[in-house]
């Protein structure tokens, strides 16, 4: 690598120093595809052509994109093509590129409707090799589409029959390029020859924000002939209603209904609605979706429909049913409000009901002390459940056939085994249950060796005798000591000389216990000091004793003159470890 790295270089130097100094000047890199963009002349309108060029070195088909801008470049917007495969796979050319013609329809995208505009052009280059080639840009020029922009247009349709309180008046919009439209409004009492603002109700589309459609878009305006003082005594029947719509560009042809009737004198009673079920006022619910339901009466009509909303006022969403879901609901408070409509479109008074979400969460835990000893063994178990909301409700099931309902029991095993304990902790708003497996270990009276643990003593004697040692004598202390100890480190899978809790061997003689495990205090009376020998995983008492005489350190304990009691002590169930504890009286 590094021999040919030295040559090339050599190799450079020998073609420079031959050719003698080059100068030259240097161009910025320009990315290709390059687009080149004629102005179009101005005034231009409707559907304006673009003449433009793509300069491109390797020579690949390119695909352009057209945007526009009204603010002298500012921003830019995507035009619209009249002909949009005209943008794709063009061909390209060396410098001075390749032409081609696009077509912009400018009225389809709103420019210039209601007089002159200042547009930029500008077009957006691409091809395989590069997806972002360099742009091109047109002078500012002008457009002026007004001849483009035909104004909307209003039908009616005339109200039939005798027509009280919140007239709705149905009509369609129709405009040529779907302008949104805004409508005024005006009423007359005597067949047309003079016209007053009319009152709006409070529903129907209201008078601004309207779509359009070629073939006419359906409307509903709400006409408050109460409010504009119309047939409060009597019946009048030459009533009209006209209606001129507006889009931003011109104000467009209005249209009249025919004459109908409009009689008052009577006055209309409004709705009424009942929310009948549902979350309360007030309440807390845990489920983040809720349901109401309500009935709607009109005493002198009908109720044609309701209008209702969570959290939000005034209610806005139409609807038949008599009941709603609310979907997803965050936590927190929300508010269900529900109005009634009758056939004069007059609304009732908004029931409502304030509710708050609450996601309820329990987990239930628990503890107990202590979880190991010798039979009878009381165990005092706690309740350790965290909630959001109030646990009163408690089910213990100790393993043995043993329950409870108390928050923190005290319960006795009186048998040996291995017992799993489970607790179901429970409120209003749920439950949840914790089962701890195996939980307690109940073991018999630990004074009575087994005949492992004797046979282990026994061994133990014999090679004493071989060297002509006393052999130890049998002690109940030192057997509930090692027993202890063996049983512990079982139990908390370790295995030395000295506890997680840092107790040598006459720290536990003196204090009575190994873990959880507990007998009377052997040290100082009738021992001073214990010493000890451990074992794991042998499975015959004849191994084990082999392998501590095969140790020089272990051997010198086992065969001291110094003792003269002893206990061998095996953990329950499993045999895997093995303690022998030795005293001097």
């Amino acid at each position: 690598m590094y021999f040919r790295t030295s040559v090339l270089i050599l190799f450079t130097a020998m073609i420079l120093s031959g050719c003698g100094q080059i100068q030259g000047m240097s161009l910025p890199y320009v990315p290709s595809p390059k687009a080149v963009v004629q102005t179009p002349s101005s005034p231009s309108e409707g559907d304006i052509a673009i003449t433009l060029k793509i300069i491109d070195r390797e020579l690949e088909n390119a695909d352009i994109i057209l945007s526009y801008s009204t603010d002298n470049g500012q921003s830019f917007s995507t035009a619209t093509l009249t002909v949009p495969s005209e943008a794709l796979n063009l061909a390209t050319a060396w410098s001075p590129g390749q032409t081609h013609t696009i077509t912009w329809d400018s009225v389809a995208d709103a420019i210039a409707l209601s007089g002159n505009e200042s547009v930029v052009l500008k077009i957006t280059p691409s091809d395989a090799s590069n997806p972002s080639g360099t742009e091109g840009y047109t002078g500012t020029f002008t457009v002026n589409n007004t001849t483009y922009n035909t104004p909307p247009t209003a039908t009616l349709s005339t109200p039939a029959g005798t027509m009280a309180g919140n007239i709705p008046i149905n009509y369609f919009l129709s405009d040529a390029e779907s302008n949104v439209c805004s409508i005024s409004v005006l009423y007359s009492t005597n067949d047309g020859t003079s016209w007053l603002a009319a009152t709006m109700g409070s529903a129907g589309d209201g008078l601004s924000n309207l779509t359009s459609s070629q073939s006419g878009t359906a409307h509903m305006y709400l006409w408050n002939s109460i409010a504009d003082g119309i047939g409060l005594s009597a019946l009048v029947s030459t009533v009209r209603i006209r209606i001129t719509p507006t889009d931003s560009f011109n104000t467009g042809t209005y249209d009249d209904t025919n004459s109908f009737s409009v009689d008052n004198s009577v006055p209309n009673v409004p709705p009424t609605v009942t929310i009948t079920s549902g979350p309360a006022d007030s309440s807390t619910v845990s489920t983040s979706q809720v349901t109401y339901e309500w009935t709607g009466d009109d005493t002198d009509g009908s109720v044609t429909g309701y209008y209702y909303s969570f959290d939000h006022d005034p209610p806005d969403t139409w609807t038949t049913n008599t009941s709603v879901g609310s979907g997803t609901l965050s936590e927190g408070s929300h508010t269900f409000r529900i109005v009634s409509v009758d056939d004069q479109y007059e609304l009732s008074d908004v029931e409502s009901r304030t509710f708050t979400v609450l996601t309820y969460v329990i987990d239930a835990d628990l503890s107990a002390s202590p979880t190991s000893g010798l039979a009878p063994l009381s165990v005092f178990f706690t309740d350790e459940t965290t909630a959001n909301f109030d646990v009163d409700t408690w089910s213990w099931d100790f393993g043995d056939g043993g329950s409870s309902t108390e928050k923190n029991p005290t319960y006795v095993y009186d048998s040996a085994g291995t017992y799993t304990v489970s607790l179901t902790s429970s409120g209003t708003f749920g439950s949840d249950t914790e089962t701890k497996t195996d939980y307690i270990s109940v073991t018999t009276d630990s004074s009575t060796p087994n005949a492992t643990e004797l046979e282990c003593f026994n061994l133990i004697n014999i090679e004493r005798q071989l060297v002509g040692r006393a052999p130890y004598t049998w002690c109940e202390g030192l057997y509930n000591h090692s027993k202890g100890h063996a049983c512990d480190m079982c139990d908390r899978g370790y295995f030395a000389h000295v506890n997680p809790e840092g107790e040598y061997p006459t720290d536990r003689g003196q204090l009575g216990h190994a873990g959880s495990y507990t007998f009377p205090s052997i040290v100082p009376s009738p021992y001073n000091q214990i010493g000890e020998v451990l074992a794991m995983n042998f499975v015959s008492a004849e191994e084990v004793v082999a392998e501590w005489m095969n140790s020089s350190g272990h051997s010198t304990i086992i065969l001291s003159s110094s003792y003269t009691h002893a206990g061998a002590g095996i953990c329950n169930g499993c045999f895997t470890h093995w303690v022998v504890s030795f005293g001097t009286q």
